[in-house]
């Protein structure tokens, strides 16, 4: 399967970067050509704004090849199926004060009894129910974890 890879995106965040760049070469460029024009006050943004930019840069890079890193992962690897039971269900409210939302999350019990817990949208939270059996589809390699589906048994008793 092909891999995944957002060159858009890269290309905006190191084309504004480089823009950026180019007001602390302008403020080095500047010190000193005219000392009545407050050069020392430019020179001092600039280099400010340098160290930001400096600090800045790696967290955008490495945030962004986390989620490339997501996305090749469940693009190239392997759909597991197994025979599960709903072990649990739980939700998480996360956000701040300006918004929040909610994160659902939904416990499967192998036969062997180890248990694989997974983050789910909505839907599928809303569906399943605790106790279900059925088969669990799911990917898992390279230290990710990914929910695919949840194929419930019909219920002998209906």
């Amino acid at each position: 399967m092909k891999k995944y890879h957002n060159w858009r995106g890269f290309l905006t965040i190191v084309s504004a970067l480089l823009f950026l760049s180019i007001w602390p070469l302008m403020a080095f460029y500047s010190y000193g050509k005219n000392e009545t024009d407050g050069g020392d006050s430019f020179l001092i943004t600039g280099v400010l704004f340098l160290i930001i930019l400096l600090i800045f840069t790696p967290v955008l890079f490495i945030r962004f090849k986390k989620k490339v890193d997501a996305k090749n992962a469940y693009l190239t690897l392997p759909e597991q199926n197994a025979p599960a039971t709903v072990l649990n269900k739980s939700e998480k409210v996360v956000g701040d004060k300006y918004s929040t939302g909610t994160v659902f999350y939904i416990t499967f019990e192998m036969p062997d009894g180890e248990r694989k817990n997974f983050q789910v949208i909505h839907d599928k939270y809303a569906t399943i129910e605790k106790d279900d059996v059925g088969t669990l589809i799911y990917k898992e390699g390279n230290g990710f974890l990914f929910f695919v589906d949840f194929k419930r048994k019909p219920n002998k008793d209906q």
